[in-house]
């Protein structure tokens, strides 16, 4: 170890004044570099992702913020009696676009067509409570575009 540390001395001592500025020129920017790399660049791309992460969330409550008021909205508004109706009004409240029939069981029956989980999961949960209607049947089927088509029945 040593001897390595003495050669390496002898070696710098025997370059010209020149040669050691360029020298300590080069290291440091090799420094500059390495420093750019392994620390500033890793901290950069972590804070983007953190303001990403925050933007998302926020938009997440202002979802939920949302669903919460429709759901408080909803709350006395719809009506207790005909199922058609409530279904078709709680869709409306909810922004969905559905089309309703008579199922082969002979219950209510409905389908809605592109439609994101937290709406149309909201939709149903806030139909059921507030009209003491019940969901018999249910079928989700995942969409290409990451959305949804729901077939159900009504009681």
């Amino acid at each position: 170890m040593i001897s390595a540390v003495s050669s390496a001395r002898a070696w710098w001592w025997g370059r010209t004044e020149r040669e050691r500025r360029m020298l300590l020129v080069m290291g440091g920017l090799l420094f500059a570099v390495l420093a750019w790399l392994l620390v500033v660049k890793p901290m950069v791309a972590w804070r983007e992702d953190a303001a990403e992460r925050q933007i998302a969330a926020r938009n997440r409550l202002l979802r939920v913020t949302d669903g919460v008021q429709r759901l408080a909205s909803l709350r006395g508004s719809v009506p207790s009696g005909s199922a058609e109706a409530s279904l078709t009004q709680t869709a409306q409240i909810n922004g969905l676009s559905m089309v309703t029939g008579m199922g082969s069981d002979g219950n209510l029956s409905f389908r809605v067509q592109s439609v994101d989980s937290g709406t149309l999961f909201t939709w149903l949960s806030a139909f059921e409570a507030e009209t003491g209607h019940r969901v018999t049947r249910l079928s989700v089927i995942e969409n290409a575009d990451a959305t949804l088509t729901a077939d159900g029945s009504v009681q």
